[in-house]
């Protein structure tokens, strides 16, 4: 896939939603009456709110923010290559997310982005005289609900747009629906939010956004469909292609022996001995040379390599032990090496 053909699938969505960063401060005299009323100030039918104090204005402030953020939902749990797709997304602009207002340093180090859309805060006293400062951390429920119910709908179209892009069995397809699970799943943090904030929108809105749910069946059906031949030279007992087949596999992709295969996972395996200075040990060194290939295209797509040695007072015996370690490194390696090539498909 050509990165200028998905950009134009997925609308460029960043939503813009800048919050007043500029805090009213107070210091000394008569204590606001937020600080011990909110509700006064800041009306809950309008908004939510948490105050938070400490010894320093940035521990008060995220104190604050902590005690808003808790009001919603943990976040959607998510592997680290699909959170750094995601962010690629929003910055390119392919993802909808929502500008956050500026935060002590304390706050964004702390808190997720993403508990951090909407918060803002707007006013601080100190009380000098027993050292105390004093955050407010508010949501405007009518603001940041419009804001929530706009990036959801946006995100929807964007993975509706990908889900019609799924029309074979073949790697894109399924580059392009992972992404669109990821996005879902994005989209269900915004809609646990928009729930707390904004429950009736938050319902009118459930029933037209895909599921992440659903979505990742779909995935795994088309992966069920792609078989991937695995053949690796020189795999004497088949351990290590067998250790190959199981992390291709767990992704969902059938293995075959099938030469006619759309897919295969072909590559070799060579051992070479050396010892070490004082005659003691017996190095087994390896390389593993592999690449998957896309046959009906000819092309090779996911090159791999690894290499390493192990010891032992014999040839035999470090070789049985380079074995383990090769069978150790493609169930870690190699998973995250592939891992990441999958998701890296959707933004070529």
């Amino acid at each position: 896939m050509q990165k200028k053909h998905f950009i134009a699938i997925v609308t460029a969505v960043a939503a813009a939603f800048t919050l007043n960063a500029k805090a009213t401060p107070a210091k000394g005299g008569k204590a606001p009456a937020w600080i011990n009323t909110p509700a006064k100030v800041y009306p809950a039918e309008k908004y939510m709110y948490s105050v938070g104090n400490a010894g320093d204005r940035g521990s008060a402030e995220l104190k604050a923010v902590q005690g808003l953020a808790a009001m919603f939902s943990q976040n959607i749990d998510s592997d680290t290559t699909a959170e750094k797709r995601l962010l690629q997304g929003m910055a390119d602009g392919t993802v909808a997310t929502a500008s956050i207002a500026s935060f002590d340093m304390k706050v964004t180090r702390t808190v997720s982005q993403s508990d951090l859309i909407g918060i803002e805060i707007p006013e601080y006293y100190q009380d000098e005289k027993h050292s105390v400062w004093y955050a407010i951390a508010v949501i405007d429920k009518g603001k940041v609900s419009a804001l929530y119910e706009d990036m959801i709908k946006k995100n929807n179209e964007s993975v509706q747009k990908l889900l019609s892009k799924v029309t074979d069995a073949s790697l894109d397809s399924y580059a392009f629906c992972d992404y669109a699970a990821d996005i879902a799943r994005l989209n269900e943090g915004y809609m646990a939010r928009l729930t707390v904030i904004n429950s009736d929108a938050a319902a009118r809105l459930q029933s037209s956004c895909k599921s992440s749910k659903d979505i990742k069946i779909t995935l795994m059906e088309i992966a069920g469909k792609i078989p991937v031949r695995v053949s690796i030279e020189n795999d004497e007992d088949g351990n290590i292609a067998a250790a190959f087949s199981d992390v291709i596999t767990s992704h969902g992709f059938k293995t075959t022996k099938d030469s006619l295969s759309r897919y295969s996972f072909t590559g070799s395996v060579k051992f070479s001995e050396s010892k070490t200075s004082d005659g003691t040990n017996v190095h087994c060194r390896y390389e593993i040379t592999t690449y998957l290939k896309d046959n009906a295209k000819g092309t090779e797509l996911f090159p791999f390599t690894l290499t390493g040695r192990d010891a032992h007072v014999d040839f035999a015996g470090a070789k049985i032990r380079a074995k383990k370690s090769i069978e150790k490194k493609i169930k870690s390696d190699f998973n995250a090496k592939f891992s990441g090539y999958l998701k890296q498909l959707s933004a070529d």
